[in-house]
């Protein structure tokens, strides 16, 4: 039984403060209410609790004490995040910005010695610019996955916390009411004696509440502690390897640029010369100075870390703690339930003013009275009763009177605590739940600029009219964003006993990452698809190259040319991208790849013309990327990328060599299995086309026959403990093949 203080009342004039338990007198309400307020102030104004009652809370405490350390930490993590991410995006724009700079002005130089110091120590701020931009990609990551850990898993928890602490609270204030009550007891006094068993009943209801919140609370801490250990190492493992990529890569180049640039001539000004030392000693004498701090902060610095605990070395719990946490399925709020106490033929009720006959008899409480026992928004119910006074249903949102043993559809228009009342008498209360309606979407990925069938069925009693909501949401979340979802589409549709399919038009899956579907109802009702729809790229849109190289061939324009999408009502903005590779590592190309220019392209669109003299033999390769724009949210997305050698160069297409002979018959019995295999080496592609069929092939070959056997169980209606009877014409269990046969 699950209570909450300082809450409105279950009709819609708020004429309760609390959510009361229905068997207590109005008295017993007020008593219990004033010691749990006094404890209340107790705690505020600190008074010093018993010992041995804040010893068995100790462990209570401590994990108090660790979820809110967590919940702090978390939300400095997001903080950090957030800055880190900035400060990257910063120094990547402003190098970028230095390397355009010295690029370009590097070109108007007249000395050639110049031009080509400045063009190249331009190209490396460029090229450490866009390492230092990749470093951002596992960042978002780590901010959406924290984010969602707060707002899943910490407020999940959270809420356990809170309800304990308030169970704590009536737990200690029933304490205090129950001494008071024993300092004045007199056990011949009959009526002292009832109020102090009406004491002890609460008590008792009150610590099996605070010992089953206490329970999930230590649970829940721990599994919340060993997820955001897991979590962090998972997503630091990765932030780690690209860090470590970035400095190599940026230390490589930084390194061969002033091995290449120390072959120039260092000057020595004549000015300056009459005032100080030569300016490459000084030079020297700086840099060796400058190396000496490093050196004495990087000892420092390991020193620091040597002292600190090593965060990748907790203990991790298993997968499906992590995602029960974070599947929002957890009984994060407790829930007032049905809990109808009955009465002893020997107890008397109570005598309160506000508690009156009630027409519907004990014979009648002895069974269900309600029926079914789950009921949803917009369903049908039953009592089980003769009775021909009237019954309230009170429910989050006001009130419905009804007569009969039929409780109209109109009664439950929302979900919630719900409570059945006659003549001021609360007979029941229960819970209502969602509607009974299922949204499906027809796949669980599709391509980009598809359209889309959502599968709605219904089971209501009366028809509504519901809005079907379309949700997109970025596969990378970005820091600073207010709201994750972006609704996309909306339809209206009504529901009763049906079955329906909506068609979304292909212009609404215009951009990747993750689509929900909503179904919003009258009074807020609120229907989530349980699954969620990812559009990833499409292949439907390819670019197309002359085979070979640029060169020769080219003597006035060359043509590119690709494929558009089916959908013409796409609003999709496409561009292509123009890149230039100097000579390198082959397996490296993209890495290598300089910006060119950038080309937007009409809609219809099929192909582009460029002139030769666009392209330049120094570079190896030239590489054309097809790219688009969504106009409203302006996010980027790449379809096609294809390179072609600017002179030609050796191609060999693979080839398969021969077919290795069968292998023996592999199986236990029955049907068995003969593979053979073959390799692309002869010859093995290079720049060209790889070898297209089978690697393998599989053949069945029989097998002696399998011996019959028959596996009995002596009772059939059993889940635990059933008794099994093993003929023995064949084994228990036989593997074959990575197949258990039971």
């Amino acid at each position: 039984m699950a209570y909450r203080q300082y809450e409105q009342g279950t009709s819609g004039m708020n004429f309760d403060r609390f959510l009361d338990r229905f068997d207590e007198n109005t008295v017993t309400k007020l008593k219990r209410h004033y010691w749990t307020a006094k404890q209340m102030f107790r705690n505020k104004m600190g008074k010093k609790e018993d010992e041995l009652l804040t010893a068995s809370d100790a462990d209570f405490d401590s994990q108090v004490t660790l979820f809110n350390s967590i919940k702090r930490t978390s939300d400095q993590l997001l903080e950090a995040s957030n800055n880190y991410h900035g400060f990257l995006l910063d120094a990547a724009q402003s190098e970028n910005g230095v390397g355009k700079y010295l690029k370009d002005r590097g070109k108007e130089q007249r000395r050639e010695e110049t031009k080509k110091v400045m063009i190249a120590v331009g190209r490396a701020f460029l090229y450490a610019s866009h390492q230092r931009a990749a470093i951002s990609q596992p960042l978002l990551r780590f901010y959406e996955e924290i984010c969602v850990f707060n707002e899943r898993a910490i407020f999940d928890c959270g809420q356990t916390v809170e309800a304990a602490e308030r169970a704590k609270t009536e737990y200690r204030g029933s304490l205090l009411w129950m001494k008071q009550e024993s300092e004045e007891l007199d056990p011949s006094n009959f009526r002292q004696m009832d109020r102090f068993r009406e004491v002890q009943a609460t008590v008792r209801l009150n610590k099996e509440r605070l010992d089953r919140l206490k329970e999930d609370t230590l649970q829940k801490v721990d599994l919340l502690s060993a997820s955001r250990s897991h979590l962090l190492s998972h997503l630091l493992g990765r932030y780690l390897e690209l860090l470590t990529t970035y400095y190599q890569k940026t230390g490589t180049i930084y390194a061969t640029l002033a091995k290449n640039l120390s072959v120039y001539d260092h000057y020595d000004f004549e000015i300056l010369t009459e005032l100080i030392e030569p300016s490459r000693k000084a030079a020297q004498k700086a840099r060796q100075e400058s190396f000496e701090k490093e050196r004495e902060e990087e000892v420092q610095q390991k020193a620091v870390e040597a002292e600190q605990p090593d965060l990748m070395q907790f203990n991790d719990r298993d997968e499906t703690s992590l995602r029960y946490l974070f599947g929002g399925e957890s009984p994060s709020e407790e829930r007032i339930v049905t809990d109808r106490r009955r009465l002893a033929d020997d107890e008397e009720r109570p005598d309160s003013p506000l508690v009156g006959e009630a027409e519907i008899g004990m014979d009648a409480l002895e069974g269900a009275l309600l029926h079914p026992e789950k009921i949803a928004v917009n369903s049908e119910a039953y009592l089980n009763t003769s009775s021909t006074q009237a019954f309230i249903i009170i429910s989050p949102i006001g009130s419905c009177e009804f007569y009969s043993g039929r409780i109209p559809c109109e009664c439950f228009p929302v979900e919630g605590d719900y409570g059945l009342v006659q003549n001021e008498t609360t007979l029941l209360t229960f819970s209502v739940g969602p509607p009974a309606i299922q949204i499906s979407a027809q796949k669980s990925a599709s391509p980009l600029l598809s359209e889309l069938s959502v599968h709605i069925r219904s089971r209501l009693c009366q028809e509504q009219q519901y809005h079907l909501q379309m949700w997109h949401r970025t596969h990378e979340v970005l820091p600073d964003s207010e709201d994750y979802w972006v609704k996309v589409e909306e339809k209206t549709v009504m529901l009763k006993n049906t079955e329906k399919f909506i068609e979304f038009p292909c212009e609404t899956t215009a951009r990747t990452g993750v689509y929900r579907f909503d179904l919003i109802g009258p009074n807020n009702v609120t229907v989530t698809a349980e699954k969620t729809l990812f559009v990833n790229a499409s292949t439907e849109v390819k670019l197309q190259l002359r085979e070979g190289s640029i060169f020769p061939h080219c003597s006035d324009e060359y043509q590119i040319r690709w494929t558009n999408p089916r959908c013409t009502s796409s609003p999709l903005q496409f561009r292509l991208r123009l890149l230039a590779v100097p000579e390198g590592n082959p397996d490296h190309v993209e890495e290598r790849a300089i910006y060119v220019e950038e080309i937007g392209l009409d809609a219809g669109d099929s192909w582009l013309s460029l002139p030769c003299s666009q392209f330049d033999i120094l570079y190896e390769q030239y590489c054309f990327e097809l790219v688009s724009l969504h106009p409203l949210s302006e996010q980027f997305h790449q379809w096609d990328v294809k390179c072609i050698h600017t002179e030609p160069v050796e191609t060999v297409h693979g080839g398969w060599s021969p077919w290795s002979s069968w292998s023996p018959c592999e199986g236990v019995c029955g049907t068995g299995v003969r593979t053979r295999s073959r390799a692309c080496d002869s010859p093995k592609p290079k720049r060209g086309r790889a070898c297209s069929g089978d690697v393998i092939e599989r053949l069945t070959c029989p097998l002696k026959p399998c011996p019959e056997g028959r596996f009995l169980l002596t009772d059939s209606n059993c889940t635990c403990g059933c008794t099994a009877l093993l003929v023995p014409e064949m084994p228990l269990g036989d593997s074959q093949l990575g197949i258990v046969i039971w």
